[in-house]
């Protein structure tokens, strides 16, 4: 029980307060290619926790995505780029400036939605989002590489094929 307090808490902000939209950024350089990528976490602390109760550890979500790759949708209005793990249990979707916005505008409602989802029953419609990454690769030549994604639970993972 503590434990599943500490991880509401970590949800909804110290008292139910306002969460701040704060990111992290790592750097690391490219073995192969001698280019440095820097990869952006939004809601790190928020999106661990969910983590945490959906994933049971980040290790297991980390090698989902140690390897993906792109797929086409069908449907949908923005247009936007997906990707799929290699195990399918994470569906990248590709977000813009403008979607990344939205939801860092409205993320601490949204972490309060799912803190009464996880730890009190509430029934949602809502996708799970583990996490949004911002990466940028930068090569030693030429133009550095912008995108940001949107990691969430694949709902068609373990779902029979239909023919």
């Amino acid at each position: 029980p503590a434990e599943l307090e500490r991880l509401e808490s970590l949800l909804v902000g110290p008292g139910g307060g306002p969460l701040d939209p704060v990111h992290e950024a790592v750097e690391f350089t490219d073995g192969c290619r001698g280019g440095l990528w820097m990869v952006e976490v939004y809601f790190p602390v928020q999106f661990h926790a969910m983590r945490h109760v959906l994933c049971r550890d980040d290790a297991e979500f980390v090698q989902s995505l140690a390897r993906s790759h792109s797929v086409t949708r069908q449907g949908g209005k923005s247009g936007a780029g997906f990707s799929v793990s290699h195990d399918a249990r994470v569906l990248l979707k590709h977000i813009n400036k403008h979607e990344l916005e939205i939801f860092r505008s409205f993320g601490p409602q949204f972490f309060r939605h799912y803190a009464h989802v996880l730890f009190r029953g509430r029934v949602s419609l809502l996708t799970e989002i583990y996490g949004i990454y911002r990466l940028t690769y930068r090569p030693p030549h030429g133009k550095p590489t912008k995108y940001t994604v949107m990691a969430m639970r694949n709902i068609l993972y373990g779902a029979p094929c239909s023919a």
